[in-house]
């Protein structure tokens, strides 16, 4: 974990669930998440918790403080968000930034 510069308290290794993120990370894969570099986000793809519900999305950060939220799989549409949407309560926030991944053979 040194190398990526990633605390131990910070680790948290969590399974993909679904294709949102396919062709990059497909269901089944093992995902490390830096939990420590949640914020502010630099673009990436990071897990959040959108409403309740936690999610794989790629952040890309845009003009007047607006983050771009994107799935790698075409069958999903990007939205926007304001950043500090995700500042405001638990139900909504970053939870980390996905620095890893991995797969069976």
């Amino acid at each position: 974990m040194a190398q990526w510069g990633l605390c131990e308290q910070d680790a948290l290794c969590v399974e993909v669930e679904g294709d949102g993120m396919h062709p990059t990370l497909c269901d089944g894969d093992i995902m490390l998440v830096d939990r420590g570099n949640a914020w502010p986000p630099e673009d990436g793809v990071y897990l959040i918790c959108l409403e309740g519900v936690v999610l794989l999305k790629r952040l890309q950060n845009l003009p007047g403080q607006k983050l771009r939220l994107t799935s790698d799989h075409p069958a999903y549409e990007p939205f926007e968000m304001n950043r500090q949407d995700f500042q405001c309560t638990d139900q909504t926030r970053i939870l980390g930034r996905v620095i890893w991944s991995g797969h069976g053979l």
